[in-house]
């Protein structure tokens, strides 16, 4: 067309109306993540409805089961974080605390599946990230919780507590103070060759427990020290009782009847606190301390038709000081990361029964790690950890004084490969040191024997436990682990 071309009539744009209905604005949201060894989670997507609590929606996500009484991922108990703060809490109060918890208030849900090199030796395998929709600025909320749960035979659990999450200004915190009750009933039937003779047992039994508890957390942030300095504290009662009868039967003839009571109570207290500088990019320190300290008394008598009767009176205390140290060094594509633990533990049992025996032990366990990330690409890097433990236990047994010494080494590996956007893959292999649970004063526990109650045997050996695992996320929804241990 010439460009001194002109038309014969001229055009003219006219006005039109369209009437829109509704306008949607949609994004994609992966559902499931898997990076630097933590699968991520959007809890929405988990959601079921708006009465779920946040224990619904971890019964949903991959690799973690909840029962009644604990919360494990792939066999390991975790450490739960909520908003960046470590949960101490016992284990029956956290369950209760998590199920308070609508699910609506929940944003986003990280699990660390594997033990690395720097994970301490009392455990903490595992880690249960959740964080909630932000709060405001300034301000609190209280809430008020009562539970309740009816079982057969008039059993029963029910309980009250009360939260409180404040902040103003540099200082964040939560606290928590409640009650639980519970009372069981049970009842069981039991069969077995005697001398030619079937022989029967009847056991009839009940458990009346109240627990006392209470949580306080906080954060503060301000400008001067560069970092955040987070305090946190636990008190814990549990109050046990139990009652027992035992029918002993050979061919339809009353041979015994046994009457059986237990009195437990255990008081434990749990406090840490910890410096950990601001995230610079470069440098990172973090420094803390804490104090776990209990008692516990037990007493149990049992009486039986044949005259016979037996009484087992324990008193038990301890403590152990856990002190920390850590520095992380932070470049583009390398991450190096050195630390320090040392744990020192004592703890006491004294038996007030003719049968029985004293005995006192000493643990100090000193740990030193390091590890280092490289970063070859976007899409691929390498963990390398190791960490060196020395032990030292003493016993006082029968005024016995004994010692052992132990060295342990245990590496960690993984590999981050991210092959495409609808797969990626982590392969792990890892060897640690599992000891025997001498510092086993756990809330909420109720030991129905002597064995049972016993700390254990002071001269049993740790051991390795070595784990290997390779975990898949195909097509961003679903995650495939394949692994074994020995």
């Amino acid at each position: 067309m010439a460009a001194n071309h002109t038309f014969e009539k001229p055009i003219a744009l006219e006005e039109s109306v369209i009437g829109l209905n509704e306008i949607v604005v949609s994004a994609y949201k992966q559902a499931i993540t898997l990076a630097d060894g933590k699968i991520g989670i959007d809890t929405e997507k988990l959601r079921l409805g708006n009465n779920d609590n946040v224990l619904d929606v971890l019964k949903r996500a991959p690799g973690v089961v909840v029962s009644h009484d604990a919360i494990t991922v792939q066999g390991n108990e975790p450490l739960v974080v909520i908003d960046g703060v470590k949960q101490r809490m016992p284990m029956g109060i956290l369950l209760t605390y998590l199920k308070s918890m609508p699910a609506a208030n929940l944003k986003r849900l990280f699990i660390k599946s594997m033990a690395t090199a720097e994970n301490r030796p009392s455990g903490e395998d595992a880690t249960i990230e959740l964080q909630t929709k932000k709060m405001q600025t300034r301000g609190y909320n209280i809430s008020n919780t009562i539970h309740g749960t009816l079982l057969r035979n008039n059993a029963f659990r029910w309980g009250d507590y009360i939260d409180i999450r404040a902040r103003h200004g540099n200082l964040s915190g939560s606290a928590t103070a409640g009650y639980v009750k519970s009372k069981l009933k049970s009842e069981e039937e039991e069969r077995f060759p005697y001398e030619q003779h079937e022989k029967l047992i009847n056991q009839k039994a009940t458990r009346d427990k109240d627990a006392y508890f209470g949580v306080l957390n906080m954060s503060w942030m301000p400008s001067f020290l560069k970092g955040s300095l987070n305090y946190f504290v636990s008190y814990y009662v549990d109050d046990s009782r139990r009652k027992g009868k035992e029918a002993y039967n050979t061919d339809a003839v009353l041979d015994k009847l046994t009457e059986r009571e237990i009195n437990d109570w255990t008081d434990l207290l749990s406090t840490n606190i910890e410096y950990l500088s601001a995230d610079t990019l470069k440098h990172q320190f973090k420094i803390s301390y804490g104090l776990l300290a209990g008692s516990d008394d037990y007493a149990q008598t049992v009486n039986n038709s044949l005259g016979n009767s037996v009484n087992t009176n324990k008193t038990m205390d301890g403590h152990r000081h856990i002190i920390e140290a850590q520095y992380t060094l932070k470049r583009p594509k390398f991450v190096y990361t050195v630390g320090n633990q040392n744990y020192i533990s004592k703890m006491n049992e004294n038996v007030k029964s003719k049968n029985g025996s004293d005995f006192s032990m000493w643990e100090t366990i000193m740990g030193l790690y390091m590890s280092g990330k490289i970063k070859f690409t976007q899409d691929l890097s390498l963990y390398l950890g190791a960490r060196t433990e020395y032990a030292h236990y003493k016993y006082l047994v029968a005024n016995t004084i004994s010692r052992s010494k132990e060295w342990n080494v245990a590496p960690y590996l993984r590999l981050d490969w991210k092959a495409s956007n609808n797969f990626s893959s982590s392969l792990y292999l890892t060897m640690k040191n599992t000891r025997p649970g001498y510092f086993s004063m756990l809330p909420g526990a109720t030991y129905y024997s002597d064995n049972e109650y016993s700390v254990g045997n002071p001269f049993l050996k740790p051991s390795m436990q070595y784990d290997f695992k390779i975990q898949n996320l195909l097509f961003k929804h679903v995650v495939v682990s394949i692994g074994t241990r020995l």
